[in-house]
């Protein structure tokens, strides 16, 4: 073979090389045992949850006068609402979830709704028949609990429960409170529900 010959021969074989070199490797895949989760770890999800508003206090007032202030205490009724978890998983994680699920701020279990009178103020514009009352927004919901295995390579089958709370607001129940005519038709639910107690 001549000189011109060998050195084709020993281009192509550098082209060649280098080609292959260009060639990403393939990537490798993982295993049946990888690790997608941290063994132990919990996953909550709530479904079907419900949010609502809950008379606790009410008053039945009779204004004789008008324009006049009202300031009174109104006392509860109805057996109070405690935050309760039926089912897996920590109480704390458990309201956490519910909270995400409803955005709103909720008590932890054990919590209960005010068992004592509360205070209420208005304004009393006609003569009439008036409920003082005070509510809470309550949230109710089921909720699946999924384990991660030993191992770290999944999660187990889903555990039922069900949960509720009631609105707080630094540590205490938010109350709604307000003072309502027997002869209006209120539009708010939590007022509507006064009328139906005490008008």
């Amino acid at each position: 073979m001549n000189i011109r010959a060998l050195t084709a021969a020993g281009v192509a074989t550098a082209a060649l090389g280098a080609l292959s070199v260009a060639v990403p490797a393939a990537q490798a895949t993982p295993g049946a045992g990888a690790t997608t989760c941290r063994p132990g770890s919990v996953r909550i999800a709530f479904s079907q949850t419900v949010t609502s508003t809950r008379l606790t206090h009410a008053r039945t007032v009779r204004a004789k006068g008008a324009n006049t202030s009202l300031n009174t205490q109104v006392p509860r009724v109805g057996a109070r609402f405690s935050a309760y978890k039926k089912g897996p998983g920590k109480a704390t994680s458990v309201i956490n979830g519910l909270e995400k699920a409803t955005k709103l701020t909720l008590a932890d279990v054990p919590g209960k709704t005010p068992a004592n009178s509360v205070t209420v103020k208005g304004r009393i514009a006609k003569p009439g028949t008036y409920v003082a009352y005070a509510g809470v927004k309550m949230a109710t919901g089921t909720y699946t609990v999924r384990t991660c295995n030993a191992k770290g390579t999944g999660y187990g089958p889903p555990r039922h429960g069900t949960a509720g709370s009631f609105a707080v607001k630094k540590g205490t129940a938010a109350l709604t409170t307000g003072l309502v005519s027997c002869r209006t038709k209120s539009v708010d639910e939590l007022a509507r529900r006064a009328q139906q107690h005490g008008c």
